[in-house]
């Protein structure tokens, strides 16, 4: 059933997976993956923090940089889950092989959720978590590219968001319950001196990625 404000999928793209996991199952496939690969996902999101940070100072140029690091560090993070091949500090980079799609998903949602939010709070919350695993999608994108699955012109920006208001059919409240969980716990790192932020942060990140890793294990 759909939920309140729910915008349905244009035909043709694919239904949404059932996701029946909780809360506690993404903090599980978090842990497990943090521990194994600490080293080079602390690495990397140190370098991602620091490029964001100088990033900053000139917004402007974010816009055309942060999708990029976004796709990669996502990319990371998935293949830490996954276990199948570890993350390799490069694919922080990776985003930049696929500079235009992941430019298009990235301004363009950004965009429409900035007016969205400034039009009634509501609808930009919902158009954000309606494309909220658009980054993931195109991250799976750039892997099925590289194992020779998909030609890299099929990797579409605006299709990867599509794709994403499809899987968040029905799990937006949800996915809202356990993004308010995530961002406590990414921002308790402050209270122990701030440092722990470098733990909290990649980690609830993590976690996140685990919400997509199992709502598309699902599907």
């Amino acid at each position: 059933m759909a939920e309140p404000g729910e915008i349905v999928p244009p035909a043709g793209v694919p239904a949404p997976a059932g996701g029946n996991f909780g809360l506690e199952d993404m903090l599980a496939d978090a842990f497990a993956a943090f521990k194994n690969h600490f080293g080079i996902l602390l690495g990397a999101f140190v370098v991602f923090a620091i490029i964001s940070g100088l990033l900053g100072k000139f917004s402007l140029l974010a816009l055309f940089v942060m999708p990029q690091l976004i796709a990669g560090f996502s990319f990371m993070m998935l293949q830490a889950l996954r276990g199948a091949q570890p993350p390799r500090f490069s694919d922080l980079f990776k985003g930049f092989s696929y500079y235009v799609p992941l430019l298009v998903a990235g301004l363009l949602s950004g965009l429409l959720i900035t007016v969205g939010t400034i039009c009634l709070v509501v609808p930009g919350v919902i158009l954000s978590l309606m494309w909220s695993q658009t980054m993931f999608l195109l991250a799976d994108d750039m892997k099925e590219v590289e194992a020779g699955r998909k030609a890299k012109a099929q990797v579409s920006g605006w299709g990867a968001m599509q794709r994403s208001a499809a899987l968040m059919c029905g799990h937006k409240l949800r996915f809202l319950g356990y993004a308010i969980v995530l961002l406590i716990i990414g921002l308790a790192g402050i209270i122990a001196a701030g440092i722990g932020v470098l733990v909290t942060m990649p980690f609830a990140g993590l976690a996140a990625a685990a919400f997509y890793n199992r709502l598309t294990k699902a599907a």
